[in-house]
C-alpha cells in the first residue's frame, strides 16, 4: 500500500513539474498529460478495491435483499468519482464555470439515484417507530 502511494505521488508530482515547465504554451498537452496521469493512478488503485468488493459480497450474502442497495451504493460512488474527475479536468482546462455546472448536475443525479435508499431508510424508521 505504501509503495503504491509513493509511486502514485511520484507520478503526480512529475506531471505537475512537467506541466509547470510547459507553461501556457503547452496547455493542451498539459491537460492531456494530467488526464493520462489521473487514469494511470486510478487504475493502480483498482487493486485496493478488491477487499472492499469482497466485503460487500459477504454483506450481500449475509443480509437478504441487500444486493440492490449495495449495487445502488456502488453506482452512486462511481458517479461521484466520475463527476469529480470531470470537474477537476474542466478546472485544469480553465473552464471553472463548466466544472461548477457539471458538479451541480452530478449532485442532482446522485440525489435522484439515492431516492430508493432514502425511501427504504424511511420505511425502516417507520417500522421501528411503529413497534415501540
Amino acid at each position: 500500500l505504501m509503495e503504491q502511494l509513493i509511486l502514485s505521488a511520484a507520478l503526480v508530482l512529475t506531471a505537475v513539474l512537467l506541466n509547470q515547465i510547459l507553461g501556457k504554451q503547452g496547455k493542451d498537452f498539459s491537460v492531456l498529460l494530467s488526464l493520462t496521469v489521473c487514469c494511470l493512478v486510478l487504475l493502480s488503485c483498482l487493486e485496493l478495491l478488491r477487499p472492499v468488493l469482497t466485503f460487500l459480497e459477504t454483506l450481500e450474502n449475509k443480509i437478504p435483499g441487500s444486493g440492490e442497495s449495495i449495487q445502488l451504493l456502488l453506482r452512486c460512488v462511481g458517479m461521484g468519482v466520475v463527476t469529480e474527475i470531470a470537474v477537476l479536468t474542466c478546472s485544469d482546462a480553465g473552464e471553472q464555470m463548466l466544472g461548477k455546472i457539471l458538479q451541480l448536475v452530478g449532485t442532482v443525479a446522485l440525489l435522484y439515484m439515492s431516492l430508493p435508499l432514502l425511501q427504504a431508510l424511511l420505511e425502516l424508521t417507520e417500522r421501528i417507530l411503529g413497534k415501540l
